[in-house]
Formats: C-alpha cells, sequence, structure tokens
C-alpha cells in the first residue's frame, strides 16, 4: 500500500498542480495564464486536453500489465518517471502550446497508472478487505494536492530575480516533477509482482505467499491464467452491467471531485482570500476528505454494507452543492460547502472501487473493470472543463446532475440486488 499510494499520490499532485500554479498569478503580469498568453478559456482547455488520451488508454494500458509480460515495477515506475519530466517541463515551456504539449502526453502516459496500482491493489486483497485499501489509496491521492498547497505557498516567494529566472509557479511544476522522476526509481525497485509471482524475500517469504494465495483462492475463486474464471470472453466482459452501473456513479461523483481539485484555490481567491492565503485554506478540505473518506469506508467494509454509506456520503455531496448553487454571499458558508463537497464525494469513490473489485472474477475481468471506472469515470473532462467560462462563477453550478445521477443509479443497482435474493 505505500509503494502504490505514494505512485498515486505524487500522480494526482502532478496532475492538479496546475490550479495551484494558475491561483499564483492571478491578476499579475508573471502569472501562468498572462506569461504563456492564454486565450479567454485556455486554463480550461489545458484541463481537458489531459484527459482525452488518459481515458482512451486506461483499459489497454492494463490489459498490458495484466498480461504478466512485464513486471508491475517496471511498468508503472518506468511511466511515473516519464511523467516526472514531462511535469518539470510544463514549468519550462515559454508558450502556450508548450504547456497544452505536454500536458496531453501527461494523459498517455499517466493511464496506467491509477487503475494499474489499483488493479495491482485488487489481487492482493481479498473482497472484504478491498475497499479499507481503496480507501488508503485514496487518501494518499488526497495528500498531494493537501501538501501541494503548503508547498505552492512555500514556493509563491521565488521570483525571476532570486531563483533562477523563473517565476514562482513555474517551480510548483519543476519541484513537484523532479520529485516525482525522484520517487519514481524506488518504484521500479520495490513494487512486488503480482502474488503468485512474488519472489522478493524483503517482502514475503514462500510459506507468507502461498498462504496469501490460499486465503485469495478461498475468496475469489481461482483466478490464475488459464484457469475458467480467467478464460472469459472479452465482449462479456465489456457488457457486462456492474461495470457500467458502477462506472456511471464513478463518473457523476467524479464531477464534484475534479471541480474541487482544479478550482478550490481560485474559488478560495474569490472569496477574498489572497492567494497567499488561498493555497493554505485549500489544506483543511483536503484533510476532512482524508478523514471523511478512511472513516466512512472502514464503517461500510466492517458491517458488509456499502450502500446506505453511500447514500449519506450523498446527501453530504447535495448539501455542499446547494449552498454552491445558491451562491451564498458570505465567504464562511461557501467555504464550508467545500468541505461538505470532499467529505461527500471522497468516500463514494473508495466504495465505489472495492464494491466494482468484489463483484468481478479473473484477472481479465479486473483489469478491464478496473481500467474501465478509472478511465471512463474521468471522461466527463471532455465536454465539462468547456462549460466553464472566465466570465462566470468558478463553480460549474449546472453539473449538480451529477449526484442526482449517481443516486439513481445505486437504486436501480439495489432493487437489482434485492430481486436477485429473492430468487
Amino acid at each position: 500500500m505505500p509503494i502504490t499510494g505514494c505512485l498515486y499520490m505524487l500522480l494526482f499532485l502532478d496532475r492538479t498542480n496546475i490550479a495551484n500554479a494558475r491561483s499564483l498569478g492571478i491578476g499579475r503580469p508573471d502569472g501562468l495564464e498572462t506569461s504563456l498568453g492564454m486565450p479567454a478559456d485556455g486554463y480550461n482547455t489545458a484541463l481537458w486536453v489531459f484527459y482525452v488520451p488518459f481515458v482512451l488508454a486506461e483499459v489497454p494500458a492494463n490489459l498490458v500489465l495484466g498480461s504478466d509480460r512485464i513486471r508491475p515495477g517496471v511498468f508503472l515506475g518506468g511511466q511515473m518517471f516519464v511523467l516526472g519530466v514531462l511535469g518539470t517541463c510544463q514549468g519550462l515551456t515559454r508558450t502556450y502550446g508548450g504547456l497544452l504539449a505536454p500536458r496531453f502526453l501527461l494523459g498517455v502516459f499517466e493511464a496506467a497508472l491509477p487503475a494499474g496500482a489499483a488493479y495491482t491493489i485488487s489481487t492482493y486483497y481479498t473482497r472484504r478487505e478491498a475497499a479499507v485499501r481503496f480507501a488508503w489509496f485514496f487518501n494518499f491521492a488526497l495528500a498531494g494536492p493537501l501538501f501541494s498547497g503548503l508547498l505552492a505557498y512555500a514556493l509563491e516567494g521565488l521570483d525571476g530575480a532570486g531563483a533562477g529566472g523563473y517565476e514562482g509557479w513555474r517551480w510548483i511544476f519543476v519541484v513537484e516533477g523532479l520529485a516525482t522522476c525522484f520517487v519514481a526509481a524506488f518504484v521500479v525497485w520495490m513494487c512486488p509482482d503480482f502474488p503468485q509471482h512474488a519472489r522478493q524475500p524483503w517482502f514475503l517469504t514462500a510459506r507468507e505467499r502461498d498462504r496469501l494465495v490460499r486465503q485469495l483462492e478461498v475468496s475469489r475463486g481461482t483466478e490464475a491464467k488459464g484457469s475458467v474464471a480467467d478464460s472469459v470472453p472479452m465482449w462479456k466482459v465489456l457488457v457486462d452491467w456492474r461495470i457500467h452501473l458502477l462506472t456511471m456513479c464513478f463518473f457523476c461523483c467524479d464531477i464534484t471531485a475534479s471541480s474541487i481539485s482544479s478550482f478550490s484555490p481560485t474559488i478560495l481567491t474569490e472569496l477574498g482570500w489572497t492567494s497567499t492565503i488561498a493555497q493554505l485554506m485549500t489544506m483543511p478540505v483536503w484533510a476532512a476528505g482524508i478523514a471523511s473518506t478512511f472513516l466512512v469506508t472502514w464503517l461500510a467494509s466492517y458491517v458488509n454494507l456499502p450502500a446506505p454509506f453511500l447514500l449519506l456520503s450523498i446527501v453530504l455531496q447535495l448539501v455542499g452543492w446547494s449552498i454552491m448553487v445558491a451562491y451564498v454571499p458570505t465567504a464562511g458558508a461557501r467555504y464550508s460547502a467545500l468541505f461538505l463537497m470532499a467529505m461527500g464525494t471522497f468516500p463514494q469513490m473508495s466504495i465505489l472501487m472495492g464494491w466494482l473489485s468484489a463483484n468481478l472474477r479473473g484477472r481479465r475481468y479486473l483489469a478491464v473493470g478496473m481500467g474501465w471506472m478509472v478511465g471512463f469515470g474521468n471522461c466527463k473532462f471532455c465536454y465539462f472543463q468547456r462549460l466553464h467560462q472566465r466570465r462566470t462563477p468558478a463553480v460549474p453550478h449546472r453539473v449538480c446532475y451529477g449526484p442526482r445521477l449517481h443516486n439513481v443509479g445505486l437504486r436501480a443497482h439495489e432493487r437489482r440486488i434485492r430481486a436477485t435474493s429473492r430468487q
């Protein structure tokens, strides 16, 4: 968990640090948008251009990882190193096109990493254990923006006169990109193989590995390569209603998650805080999301009943959105809404991913299912970012339909479960 968690934390940090870089220079001639000569919708374009290749490459990349032709450490760590280089290039560019190109390539090379790490976690834990592990996995990711705000606050004082001729927002990309490259070397070395092939003596002894494999077979059945569960035709995987239903739920709640990660520094700046204080004020929001994710997911796993906790999270999410939709002028109320949105959104993602993992058997099913959820769960950015205009409020009020669609899908799933139980 620490290995995949740190990997995801740095990836999420590299993906969302553009929000911190932008907020540092709002209204300043040396800011991100002004320095690169961005058009009116340039920032939104820089956001959604990342997700086009990210969505399309998720499933193929997971199938490659699940084929056993390349060790997970080499596959994940190698791509992580490339991401660090591309992240650094974002801080060195002098043109708007020079920002779009590395962000597009970031989407290409990051596609395999979140879904690949989630797939690797799924192969190591039983169905009941997986949800809590996904909570830890997502909490590592949420720690990325939390520390990114602190780092952005620390780097804002760097200006062209005293730091190599680069503005403060450039150093956010450079420092975080170099940190990603550094950690990638440890991922290549320390990330273990899949349970059946885990030979690293510092990780698992032969006795521990055999016991783990037996526990997984009791929980999930035989999933070895060539088994019945692993020989399901691809078309059956692609038409499985469980994958598409839970992906739709993940898609809907991820709309809120993406709004928080991409626009919370800007929102806080518009509430009257300076860009420096706004960076620090994002940290409690992420911290609340981390605490809520672990607590709610642990309770759902402990009682083995995820649906009520999903509904509770949806209610918190809806209350937060309602305050934002009403556009309450009081800064404290809108700041509180960010807490409610974070505490209601992030637990849903770990519960949904654990729920899907528990209902899929076979390595091919897992590879496609986890890749599909993470990939297509993010495809809202292909049109969602186009709704944001510089002249409108930073939060997309009209996308509050996301939690409602989530609720509809969840209730349909519950009816299907009850019908199956009666049969």
